[in-house]
C-alpha cells in the first residue's frame, strides 16, 4: 500500500478515490440550454406540420390510433404501452398519445 506524504498546506481541491489521497479539482457543470432554443425556430415548427399535414401519420401511429378509436380503458392501456415500446420513454409516450387523441377529435 502505497502512502502519500504530502503537506496540508499544499493540498487544494478535493480528495478522491480508494485511498482519499488524489487531490483533484471540481469542474463545473455546463449550463443548460435555454428553454426557447429547444423549441426551436418559427420556421423549423412550421416545415414540421407542414410535412406532417403532407405525409400523414406513421404505420405505429396509426395502429394506436385504432386502440384509442374504441374508447375502451383495456385498449387504452394497450395503445400506451404499445407507444412506450415504440418510443423507449413513458413521457414520449403520452405525448405522442395525446397528439394522437388530438388528431381523432379533430
Amino acid at each position: 500500500k502505497m502512502v502519500k506524504n504530502i503537506p496540508a498546506e499544499s493540498i487544494f481541491g478535493y480528495a478522491r478515490g480508494l485511498e482519499k489521497g488524489f487531490i483533484v479539482s471540481k469542474r463545473d457543470k455546463p449550463t443548460p440550454r435555454p428553454s426557447d432554443k429547444r423549441k426551436g425556430s418559427d420556421r423549423t415548427r412550421m416545415i414540421s406540420t407542414l410535412i406532417k399535414s403532407i405525409v400523414g401519420l406513421s404505420p405505429y401511429e396509426k395502429r394506436a390510433m385504432e386502440f384509442l378509436k374504441v374508447g375502451e380503458a383495456k385498449l387504452d392501456k394497450r395503445a400506451a404501452k404499445f407507444l412506450k415500446k415504440r418510443l423507449g420513454t413513458i413521457k414520449r409516450a403520452k405525448n405522442k398519445e395525446a397528439f394522437i387523441r388530438k388528431i381523432i377529435k379533430q
